[in-house]
């Protein structure tokens, strides 16, 4: 149910992944792809990247684990929203949502859900509360609805500020309720594209 990874690489070496990669096609578009962000960062020199569009892999794998098909799925805190079929909420990016992401848009979707996916938008907390951010994602799935997390420590350990405590970040978020897996990555410390700890939850 827990995996940890030194790194994104050694994530993406393993069978799973690497059968995804296999099969996927990646959108129609001018875009250089690579899995993940730090393959970007070593990817030809920095004027070379500047005049070239990236994306990373990582973020449509987690979406097709959900195995959704043509379900109802909400993208929470979706800003420039790049995966069609989703329906973006975001409290900014006018432009890209369907939807204001406001506190009473939790109330008001409460159990409605087949799937949700967040990618990086509820982890400005600190590390006490992330849990109760993720049970708020919890509450909007049907029964039997899933969901994907991604989530960057970095954001909690800025917010947290001293007390922060990375270990017991990862014990307490190996038990959070409803949880079907969690994949750790000890590095990279900032990871501002995909998260750097995925959590997978049931209702």
């Amino acid at each position: 149910m827990i995996e940890r990874y030194d790194t994104y690489t050694d994530y993406c070496a393993t069978p799973a992944y690497q059968q995804w990669l296999g099969q996927w096609e990646p959108p129609v578009g001018d875009i250089s792809w690579v899995d993940h962000e730090p393959e970007w960062y070593y990817s030809g020199t920095p004027r070379h990247r500047m005049q070239e569009r990236h994306g990373t892999r990582l973020a449509y794998h987690l979406l097709d684990t959900l195995e959704m098909g043509p379900r109802d799925c909400v993208d929470i805190g979706c800003g420039h929203n790049p995966h069609p079929g989703l329906w973006g909420v975001d409290p900014h990016n006018e432009r890209h949502r369907d939807e204001l992401l406001t506190p009473e848009w939790y109330t008001h979707n409460w159990g409605q859900w087949a799937h949700a996916f967040t990618c990086n938008a509820i982890h400005f907390c600190d590390q006490d509360t992330i849990v109760h951010n993720i049970a708020k994602v919890r509450g909007i799935l049907r029964p039997g609805g899933t969901a994907v997390i991604t989530i960057n420590r970095a954001r909690i350990r800025d917010f947290t500020g001293p007390d922060y405590d990375p270990e017991r970040l990862y014990h307490t978020l190996g038990q959070t309720p409803g949880i079907t897996r969690m994949v750790w990555m000890d590095e990279p410390q900032e990871a501002a594209m995909d998260g750097n700890t995925w959590i997978w939850i049931r209702q």
